[in-house]
């Protein structure tokens, strides 16, 4: 029996995009593969937040679908502990691949390190290569802090990220933010691109036809991974001090920078911002339907202009106003589809407090943006590029 070899760092029960992202993507397949194909995933025991646990087989086998997690050591957010996981993980599923006749290897990954994994695998097994690209590693190495330290590792991980790419059949990308930069290093790259979407859970939510917030604080919320991609600590607690106690933040979620965050909140002494641990996705709907706006924020930095954050198409399926800290890509795609919300320069309070006095609390239409980017669509149509690749 053929595979297809499914490479996913993260996969249900974690909670992230790119769980979210594989799990759709591969009950699309098990929708359209022969009788002669299976779908084999490899992926880590949940692993996502260390303040958000849940239990999950290390093998488990339904329908036409195996999932294998690989054990990890415990481990907190820093980089050296990340990358021992992820030593484990790969080690892990070079083992488990060793004894699988796979037809295709399609990994999915946002730090280069999956794909390379994906990359070794494919080569292994004599099998195509297709790769589903949801951030530009070594472009975001380059902006990361301290550059002293981060700058020498460029020619590394350049030279992991060409002979990624040029393994593959064919690369997807989630931001066609990522296509300049793609196209430069590597011209010859059959590039297509399928954006992240909304899942049925925030479809079946109906927005409401007005908002008309009597709340008093007014509710902001962020809800998601708290790193340093998002640099909540550089706009939060300025513009929560700028807004006074009128407005009242709620950040829900966990990652590696929750700690500067929360020192500054203690430092400056302020009070309107609330921190909670990562939640369900059903908890996190009621969260949604109790928010009076929705808060969205990248740090600065050249790589986050040519991204396209996830966290927009949950948003924006529900209607209500979105207060959003982005440039570049996601700045254009936001402008275009969402008269939700308002956009202000990342890491700016005042350019945000000036964004804020503008949201107005009005009826919005969504429903060609739910049906534009319903996630089963678009994976479906993922999903039938993946199968013409697949030999």
């Amino acid at each position: 029996m053929k595979n297809i070899i499914v490479l996913s760092y993260y996969y249900e029960p974690d909670l992230c995009a790119g769980s979210f992202r594989t799990v759709a993507l591969v009950e699309q397949l098990i929708k359209k593969i022969g009788d002669d194909v299976n779908v084999t995933v490899i992926t880590t025991m949940p692993t996502r937040y260390s303040n958000y646990r849940v239990d999950a087989s290390q093998l488990e086998i339904k329908h036409r679908i195996t999932i294998h997690r690989v054990a990890l050591p415990s481990h907190k957010q820093g980089i050296i502990s990340q990358a021992i996981c992820f030593v484990h993980f790969a080690w892990g599923a070079c083992v488990i691949a060793k004894n699988i006749e796979a037809c295709l290897v399609y990994a999915t990954s946002s730090r280069l390190m999956t794909a390379a994994l994906g990359a070794t695998i494919s080569q292994m097994k004599s099998a195509p290569l297709f790769l589903d690209i949801r951030d530009l590693f070594v472009d975001t190495l380059a902006d990361l802090q301290p550059r002293w330290l981060f700058r020498p590792l460029l020619p590394i991980f350049g030279l992991v990220e060409k002979c990624t790419f040029l393994r593959s059949t064919i690369v997807n990308i989630v931001s066609d933010g990522f296509r300049p930069y793609l196209k430069k290093k590597f011209p010859a790259l059959n590039l297509t691109v399928h954006t992240n979407g909304i899942d049925e859970q925030f479809l079946a939510c109906s927005p409401p036809a007005k908002f008309s917030s009597q709340s008093e604080p007014i509710d902001v919320l962020y809800a998601g991974n708290i790193g340093d991609g998002q640099g909540l600590e550089k706009i939060l607690p300025g513009l929560a001090k700028a807004l006074g106690n009128s407005i009242s933040f709620r950040v829900i979620g966990g990652g590696s920078a929750r700690h500067k965050l929360e020192r500054l909140i203690d430092i400056n002494g302020i009070n309107n911002i609330s921190l909670f641990p990562p939640v369900s996705r059903r908890q996190l709907m009621k969260e949604y339907e109790r928010a009076d706006i929705l808060f969205l924020h990248l740090n600065h930095g050249r790589a986050f202009e040519k991204v396209l954050p996830s966290k927009i198409f949950e948003y924006g399926a529900l209607g209500k106003p979105i207060l959003a800290g982005v440039n570049g890509y996601a700045r254009a795609f936001i402008e275009q589809n969402l008269p939700c919300a308002q956009v202000f320069k990342p890491c700016d309070a005042q350019s945000a407090k000036v964004a804020f006095d503008k949201l107005s609390l009005v009826e919005w239409s969504n429903e060609e943006f739910r049906k534009r980017y319903r996630r089963t669509s678009i994976m479906s149509r993922l999903a039938d590029e993946v199968l013409m690749v697949c030999k």
